[in-house]
């Protein structure tokens, strides 16, 4: 999501930016992963009867394709009045178009055009304009204090906590001021996780897709991301100092927001409980607390 959200809407409300209102705007999709069958009606194909013979990847119901619509509407609705449409569907000419978008990608010196600084501290502005965005960054904290949100993953799926009551029990310790909250962030809608960010002072998070709304955390924020002893150092850098790792993924995107960042590999385990290193993303994280 993060990939095409901050460069679509930098692109039109960035420094840069057209600045166009939501009524002179219209949103055309074009989906990767969408299959049309070839005919003059240009049809949705249908899902395959036989369970045994599942559809191409690449297939797309209008199903599907009405999930997508859903989980993304309060995105979409922030940048048109208009309802969206599929590039097939479109039968007008436009006097003006903006096509794709730029990389929003951290972890590389990439050559061309791709999101900065500039562009993350343009995206999160826009965001805090919004109504309906400030409605949604509402209750999340209702005590007064500093804001240390801990982002969990759901039991059996891999990294998560698995002694999560002794952290927070030494989160309490250390920072008997903070406010905590534990949060599974495939429980809340794509704006309610934005806006959850936007109001958090530090996070602490196994490695995983939920750090990457670390571009959103405020300047002052931080990040504290964990990953398995069994991931291969040589596939992900984890220095466990802040700042370390610039050009990693979610270091980058902290580097791009202007926040700090740190990565703590978690201690050896003994040699009973190892995994292969293949499977570290199926791991549960031990936090050396």
């Amino acid at each position: 999501a993060l990939h095409w959200i901050v460069p679509v809407v930098t692109r039109l409300h960035g420094v840069d930016g057209l600045r166009l209102g939501r009524e002179e705007v219209e949103v055309v999709l074009f989906f990767q992963a969408y299959h049309l069958i070839p005919s003059v009606n240009m049809t949705w194909e249908e899902p395959e009867a036989d369970p045994e013979t599942p559809a191409p990847y690449d297939a797309l119901t209008a199903a599907d394709y009405g999930k997508w619509l859903e989980k993304y509407r309060p995105v979409l609705d922030l940048l048109s009045s208009a309802k969206p449409k599929l590039f097939q569907e479109v039968d007008v000419c436009y006097s003006r178009v903006l096509w794709g978008h730029d990389w929003m990608r951290a972890d590389r010196k990439l050559v061309g055009r791709h999101v900065g600084p500039a562009q993350v501290a343009a995206f999160t502005a826009f965001l805090r304009s919004s109504a309906a965005f400030r409605s949604q960054s509402k209750g999340f904290w209702p005590d007064p204090g500093r804001r240390l949100l801990v982002i969990t993953r759901r039991q059996g799926g891999g990294r998560a906590f698995a002694n999560l009551s002794e952290l927070l029990e030494g989160i309490r310790f250390e920072w008997p001021g903070v406010v905590t909250r534990v949060q599974e962030m495939g429980d809340l809608s794509l704006m309610s996780q934005m806006a959850l960010m936007t109001t958090t002072d530090l996070v602490v998070a196994a490695v995983g897709a939920g750090l990457a709304w670390v571009v959103l955390l405020p300047p002052h924020g931080a990040a504290v991301e964990l990953v398995p002893w069994e991931t291969p150092k040589s596939l992900y850098a984890c220095s466990g100092v802040w700042g370390g790792e610039p050009f990693s993924m979610f270091g980058g995107f902290s580097r791009l927001a202007g926040n700090r960042h740190v990565c703590h590999r978690m201690p050896e385990r003994a040699a009973e409980v190892r995994y292969e290193a293949a499977l570290w993303r199926k791991v549960d994280i031990r936090i050396d607390v």
